[in-house]
């Protein structure tokens, strides 16, 4: 999974054909990053999918601005440009979150 800064996002997320996925995450979270290392197994499930990670520590991050991201872990699929839906996983994964986040991509990324 790559690093996505806020300079990135014109050039590998804006216009992309490929279906999107984001994490945000905090390296100052344990349990934040325990949810990275989850989200990082499920590449390879989806290989055409692109997946990114993005570290909003920053609390002025651009990218934590830009897609409305007011806790993490949170995760965010986009197909087309266009955003699926924000999950928010402050509490970090649970079953039904992995099985709601699974199934969207599944559906928006074949």
């Amino acid at each position: 999974m790559e690093q996505l800064t806020s300079e990135d996002v014109q050039k590998r997320v804006i216009g992309n054909p490929k279906p999107i996925f984001i994490f945000f995450y905090s390296n100052e979270s344990e349990s934040s990053l325990e949810n990275l290392a989850d989200a990082e197994k499920w590449v390879s499930e989806f290989p055409n999918v692109l997946f990114f990670k993005a570290d909003i520590t920053d609390s002025g991050d651009q990218l934590r601005k830009n897609y409305s991201v007011s806790e993490v872990p949170a995760t965010l699929l986009i197909v087309s440009g266009n955003s699926t839906g924000l999950f928010s996983n402050a509490n970090g994964f649970s079953e039904q979150d992995m099985v709601d986040i699974k199934q969207t991509i599944i559906d928006y990324a074949p």
